[in-house]
């Protein structure tokens, strides 16, 4: 490659996609470190992107910076993976990995738009609508103040799990005890509300089983207890339910948010399992 290279008078750089981390890597023969270490790699694509939320990106950042290597972290299909959130979630994933130094981000599976449209305004309306997920996303600056949503990892869909960070959702919920779930933040929250660039935010938590009413539910957010839950009732038995609650400001911070779920003693009949969880971040206009 590097004999192409001069010939052709640039760089012929050598990618590699991996799994999520090197001990992952590794326990399919894959000795990514020795190949840093050796020179061989130019770019790493880390991981399948199936494990967005809690891909190790700091610490394969420092790794692979280590041997000179740049590190673009994977989004594997933003429009059908994140229930039709892409663009949100696809923002907040990028402001938390260029935080944690990451060097760009490498989508998988991002969706051509194929359909035959003969009509050239809507051809172009359906390329914005699909690429717009790409808006910014080369520039940390340009995503502060949008629209967000982080969200707790979630388990990995099996034939992917090997290779892929561990989920900590789905949770079964107990009466009298809590279960600890971590949101991580990218956003300088408390900067974005001094600057009048983050307008609001909400918590919501889906859950499968039967609930009744919000107030079966405990939920501390960074050691304080919310109230107020909104409940929305699934359309059909088989649907998830979701609670919602809008936080106050100072509720957020900039890396780990933990949140706390858990029954009160007279729990609802059968299992409860919280299967989601995401704080979503609403931009503001910023003072004159």
């Amino acid at each position: 490659m590097d004999e192409i290279g001069q010939e052709r008078g640039r760089p012929f750089l050598l990618a590699v996609r991996t799994p999520d981390d090197l001990e992952r890597s590794l326990g399919i023969g894959l000795d990514l470190e020795a190949w840093m270490r050796e020179g061989l790699v130019d770019m790493l694509f880390l991981g399948g992107g199936y494990a967005h939320f809690s891909l190790p990106v700091a610490k394969m950042a420092e790794a692979a910076h280590a041997y000179g290597v740049p590190l673009y972290p994977c989004i594997n299909n933003p429009g059908q993976l994140m229930d039709g959130k892409g663009n949100e979630m696809t923002r907040a994933l990028a402001t938390k990995w260029y935080a944690d130094g990451a060097d760009g981000i490498y989508f998988w599976n991002l969706t051509a738009p194929w359909e035959q449209i003969r009509d050239e305004a809507r051809w172009r309306a359906l390329r914005k609508r699909v690429y717009a997920c790409l808006e910014g996303i080369d520039d940390p600056k340009a995503l502060e103040g949008r629209e967000k949503i982080y969200a707790a990892a979630e388990e990995v869909w099996f034939p992917y799990a090997f290779i892929s960070s561990a989920g900590v959702l789905p949770a079964r919920l107990e009466p009298g005890s809590r279960t600890g779930v971590p949101i991580v933040i990218g956003d300088d929250v408390p900067r974005l509300e001094r600057e009048g660039r983050l307008e609001s935010a909400e918590l919501t938590l889906e859950l499968k089983g039967a609930l009744a009413k919000p107030e079966q539910l405990v939920v501390n957010l960074n050691g304080k207890t919310l109230a107020g839950g909104q409940l929305l009732q699934p359309e059909a038995e088989t649907d998830p339910s979701r609670v919602t609650f809008a936080l106050t400001a100072g509720a957020l911070r900039q890396g780990e948010n933990l949140v706390e779920a858990g029954l009160r003693e007279s729990a609802p009949d059968g299992e409860l399992t919280l299967s989601k969880a995401a704080l979503r971040l609403i931009p503001g206009e910023p003072a004159p």
